[in-house]
């Protein structure tokens, strides 16, 4: 009797499987190809990903990659969303010279390899293969799991990560993830599921910034992330500070991000004005500052900047300006809690040189549950025309308005 019910629940366990799976293929637009009347088609598929290549009945080579996600909102599928990259002549060919090169359809399912084993999560590969009307249909679940001396692992490893190649998975798969619609959550027919958040594009900022000559200062801007799905990481901003005695400083800076920038690499370039008013500068307290500055550094290796510069009105010189810092982080394990960053700044023109040396140090600061914030201090020794003194900042972050 016991045999009898392990069988009947095999049973509706199959069934449910292949109508969920019939389904599916209706939804994404796919054929069962136990039934197609190619006279070679191959399929492998996995979670969110079908690949098939096929010799139709007018014996053309065609293939594709099918994408498929499951929509979730409150608990509830709300769509299947699906997209077809079509595969050129040459990637064809090379599927399959990889599938009559690798034998595939040799090596047995699973249940039929000695010591495979079965998992809850990872990944099950599946390989249909239609030649001639004859059928066959092989699973795999997590070549990567098993026993890597095994002849059939190391094939199937193989002949996974060839086809992936090929066809540039990562390139498809970030392109697909892309096009999903933000606020909802995403299932794909595994133990995983991931929730799409609004894109951030951009925000407002305000910020407080003085020094100790110029106690009195504020930061405002705007930074755009990307408009749409087009990277466009561009920032302007604007600084005002004042000090006793009519002295200020009013500078305003637009920049662009990742002009270069790959792997660890990161860089920038910042379009400069400045005019200062400082009456504790006796030789030219009024002048004015042009700079383009090209800027990049090495993740925890070392930043720079170089670039043009000029000094006016009196003087209207013009020079280089060369920067060098260097990020030195205490990390609890999750995040940065305090980095201390030595920096050099130098404006060099023919009879003059201006600079600023010193140590930048930021504090992260836990606002609440989910939330921080840094506030940067900075003490530095600063030369403008005769002027030489040493000096203090600190900068405080106040409100970011986020703009999706």
């Amino acid at each position: 009797m016991n045999k009898f019910y392990l069988l009947t629940i095999l049973s509706l366990f199959f069934q449910i499987s292949f109508c969920q799976e019939a389904n599916l293929l209706n939804k994404i637009d796919l054929e069962n190809i136990e039934e197609t009347s190619n006279q070679f088609h191959f399929r492998l598929s996995f979670y969110g990903t079908k690949i098939d290549v096929f010799n139709d009945s007018l014996n053309k080579n065609k293939g594709l990659v099918t994408k498929f996600i499951f929509q979730e909102k409150h608990n509830k599928i709300t769509d299947t969303i699906f997209k077809k990259y079509y595969l050129s002549q040459h990637k064809i060919f090379l599927i399959n010279s990889l599938i009559d090169s690798s034998k595939i359809e040799t090596i047995p399912n699973q249940n039929e390899i000695l010591n495979w084993k079965n998992g809850f999560d990872g990944i099950t590969y599946v390989i249909e293969i239609n030649k001639n009307k004859k059928y066959s249909k092989k699973a795999y679940w997590t070549p990567k799991a098993q026993d890597s001396t095994l002849l059939e692992v190391k094939k199937l490893s193989q002949f996974i990560e060839k086809i992936e190649t090929i066809i540039k998975l990562d390139s498809i798969d970030k392109e697909f993830n892309d096009l999903l619609p933000n606020d909802f959550s995403y299932w794909s027919g595994g133990s995983l599921m991931f929730y799409k958040v609004k894109n951030t594009n951009s925000y407002l900022f305000t910020d407080f910034y003085g020094t100790y000559r110029l106690p009195l200062g504020i930061k405002s801007g705007y930074y755009v992330n990307k408009i749409n799905k087009t990277s466009i990481k561009l920032n302007s901003s604007i600084i005002f500070q004042k000090g006793f005695n009519e002295n200020y400083r009013l500078k305003t800076t637009i920049s662009k991000y990742s002009i270069f920038s790959k792997n660890k690499y990161y860089d920038g370039i910042h379009f400069n004005y400045e005019k200062n008013k400082l009456n504790y500068i006796f030789k030219n307290p009024d002048f004015e500052l042009k700079s383009i500055i090209y800027f990049g550094g090495f993740d925890k290796i070392l930043n720079f900047g170089l670039g043009y510069t000029n000094l006016s009105p009196l003087d209207n010189k013009n020079g280089f300006q060369i920067s060098l810092s260097k990020d030195i982080n205490s990390n609890d394990g999750f995040s940065n809690n305090i980095t201390i960053s030595p920096y050099m700044n130098f404006n060099i023109y023919k009879s003059i040189t201006n600079y600023e040396l010193g140590i930048e140090t930021s504090y992260r600061i836990k606002l609440n549950k989910n939330h921080y914030t840094r506030f940067y201090t900075s003490l530095f020794l600063e030369k403008i025309y005769n002027y030489n003194s040493l000096n203090v900042s600190i900068y405080i972050p106040l409100k970011t308005f986020k703009i999706n």
